[in-house]
């Protein structure tokens, strides 16, 4: 007897469809103090993940490469890039960094992290690792110390507009040279960190100095001729791969960096601002009719105050618009969240000889049964399964036994 089996056990990787792109042209590039940073010509501008929609009436698929972090569940990779400038480049050398402010911002991220796993749904498994020595590897956030990554340029002397200039050198120096955009070298990063450490999704996260910047705009990044002032400390584009924060996170301080952490994972996660003002993000949160998120939710709570939200004030816990946006409603409130709540798409392969002429397809369990697996086929009814340590309730096994002797 001959068995083939086909196995769908992990529903982070059958619950995504292909997240889309839309072009935003970024500020021009005008560092204040130093010499121009040079982008390449053939760089194009960068792009800005918005609109996503979830699976169609075949299923979904599992996630590719620039998929990194969809909707927040399972096992979340992060690697944290601390930059620091060696004078090399014509530009000051204004930031070094010392051990307690790396010790500082490792406290910070893991407390930021730590939030969104004490605010996940009863029943979520989510996981968060961390890299902070540049090897893709997850490290002791207790007790390990960040390694610095050096490059020519110091960062907050520049203009925000900049970040995908230093940024994507930084990420050069660790090793990663693929394309050539920014978003290029975080993608192969965000890869790396997901396979090094078995996770469903990974971002990067970016460190800038500013401890020493005593300008007209402490913590944030350098002025700029349109608009006039820069108030801008953190930068991140909607569904990653990549955010950058400064270490002072403007007039917030360093103390804040929790919430400044736990805002750019709701960004990484296609969550969106709610704040009117420029304060998170250049030109405020837009229009309450946008829609974000992996389940496609209007940002209804835009420029809507009242309350301590996280994605409006900067601290207090993320309403429910901000939870759904990320991924976290359960429309059936059977305690599985809507994009690990889907039919399953299986694609059966054709053997490469006929193992057999018959036309009738038998299906039957193992036995004996491992794990008292059970399978279905779309709409007939499912027994209580276990699917390994994966919260779903679609398991799908199928077992195709060719009833003639093999020899």
């Amino acid at each position: 007897m001959k068995t083939q089996t086909f196995r769908l056990s992990r529903s982070l990787w059958v619950a995504l469809t292909v997240l889309f792109a839309l072009a935003l042209t970024l500020s021009p590039l005008t560092p204040a103090g130093a010499g121009m940073l040079q982008k390449p010509a053939n760089q194009p501008a960068i792009g800005v993940n918005q609109d996503v929609g979830g699976q169609d009436e075949n299923g979904s698929s599992a996630p590719v490469y620039q998929q990194t972090s969809a909707f927040l569940a399972g096992k979340v990779a992060v690697g944290v890039v601390a930059i620091e400038s060696n004078g090399l480049g014509g530009t000051p050398n204004q930031e070094n960094w010392t051990t307690d402010e790396l010790n500082n911002v490792r406290d910070e991220i893991r407390a930021g992290l730590q939030k969104w796993v004490d605010w996940k749904p009863d029943g979520l498994t989510l996981e968060f690792v961390v890299d902070i020595t540049g090897d893709g590897e997850a490290d002791d956030m207790t007790t390990g110390t960040i390694v610095p990554v050096e490059i020519d340029d110091e960062p907050i002397i520049y203009t925000s507009g900049t970040y995908d200039v230093w940024t994507r050198k930084a990420l050069v120096a660790m090793g990663y040279t693929a394309g050539v955009t920014v978003n290029d070298v975080a993608y192969e990063y965000a890869n790396d960190l997901r396979t090094k450490n078995n996770a469903d999704w990974a971002f990067v996260l970016v460190v800038v100095d500013s401890s020493d910047d005593n300008d007209d705009t402490p913590g944030a990044f350098a002025k700029q001729e349109n608009p006039k002032v820069e108030t801008q400390y953190m930068i991140s584009n909607t569904f990653g791969p990549l955010a950058v924060m400064t270490y002072n996170n403007g007039p917030r301080g360093i103390a804040n960096m929790e919430w400044v952490t736990a805002q750019l994972v709701a960004r990484m996660f296609g969550a969106g601002f709610q704040l009117e003002g420029s304060e998170f993000q250049a030109g405020g949160c837009g229009s309450p009719t946008k829609k974000f998120g992996y389940l496609g939710i209007a940002n209804s709570n835009c420029a809507v105050g009242g309350g301590e939200r996280l994605m409006y004030h900067g601290t207090g816990e993320p309403d429910s618009t901000t939870k759904q946006q990320v991924g976290w409603r359960d429309t059936d409130e059977d305690g599985i969240v809507d994009p690990l709540d889907t039919r399953p798409s299986v694609l059966f392969s054709p053997y490469p000889q006929n193992p057999t002429t018959e036309t009738t397809l038998t299906y039957e369990e193992p036995s004996p049964n491992p794990q008292n697996m059970r399978y279905r086929a779309y709409d007939n009814p499912l027994s209580p399964a276990v699917c390994l340590n994966r919260p779903t309730d679609e398991c799908f096994h199928s077992y195709y036994h060719n009833t003639l002797s093999m020899g």
